[in-house]
């Protein structure tokens, strides 16, 4: 995934950081609320009037395990799922949805068994780099509400994992 700002310093000394999650909930978009404690999109804010930046990338990226030392990788690593969501997954804090779902993969993982993951990046679009103007936008984001992030950039595109088992050949 490309990055985003590391980093965003507003006028009067207040310093905005963000941060970057592989999407395993595709209800989120631009202006969501988001609860970084539990890794869990919480509501939608109205961000239709705040400027927006599309950029197009068609980026398309493969990997393929195919030996025994392979067994021993963190598939959700290798997809690119940030170490604290993948804890949240790992703890159940987060549910096990879309791709993060093949963490309960049942069968033994071994010699045999081959991971074909594909990642295709479409596009990327953000909110202006205005932070107060994206705090202010709306007032009924003011609510009482455990959000501790807001999403403010999206990558569009797709994530597909398949799982080979070969035969054995004795």
């Amino acid at each position: 995934c490309l990055p985003l700002p590391s980093a965003i310093v507003m006028s009067n000394e207040q310093t905005l950081y963000s941060t970057n999650r592989k999407a395993i909930d595709s209800s989120g978009s631009l202006g969501s609320l988001y609860d970084g404690y539990k890794d869990r999109i919480l509501l939608k804010v109205n961000v239709n009037s705040i400027e927006k930046q599309s950029e197009e990338y068609k980026v398309r990226h493969c990997i393929i395990t195919n030996d025994s030392k392979d067994q021993k990788l963190n598939i959700l690593q290798m997809m690119g799922v940030e170490n604290e969501l993948r804890l949240s997954i790992l703890l159940n804090i987060r549910e096990k949805t879309g791709i993060s779902a093949i963490i309960d993969y049942s069968y033994p993982i071994n010699e045999y068994t081959r991971f074909f993951y594909y990642y295709y990046l479409d596009r990327e679009e953000q909110l202006s780099n205005n932070p107060p103007k994206i705090q202010s936008s709306d007032e009924s984001s003011k609510l009482q509400t455990s959000a501790t992030h807001i999403i403010t950039g999206i990558q569009t595109g797709i994530d597909i994992i398949i799982v080979l088992e070969l035969p054995f050949n004795n």
